[in-house]
């Protein structure tokens, strides 16, 4: 068992790191009445690192077949890690964050 005052500054360090997460949550101490937390406006972005073709799909906005040609021609880093649900390739969040389209003048 817990003491409530422990939960209580476990939360608050929890709560003082930007962008971190307690790992579970925690019980309300007895007797206390837990007040329901509001989830940040990031909750649903991808938290992994690495992504199958059709998740970076939906990260990026991108169309999968794009982003299949850019892995085949190199453009796009990716790791081939065979046979798996998902396709065979994962690709860096951070690689499809540095996707670049062409900058033309004019349109098209």
């Amino acid at each position: 068992m817990f003491a409530a005052a422990d939960v209580e500054k476990l939360q608050q360090v929890w709560n003082s790191v930007p962008g971190a997460r307690a790992p579970l949550a925690l019980p309300a101490p007895a007797g206390a009445i837990a007040a329901e937390a509001e989830p940040e406006e990031d909750y649903d972005a991808p938290l992994r690192p690495w992504l199958t073709i059709l998740q970076a799909s939906e990260y990026s906005g991108l169309p999968a077949s794009i982003l299949l040609r850019f892995v085949e021609s190199g453009r796009l880093p990716a790791l081939d890690v065979g046979v798996r649900p998902g396709g065979h390739w994962r690709v860096r969040q951070i690689d499809v964050d540095a996707i670049e389209g062409d900058r033309r003048k004019g349109g098209r």
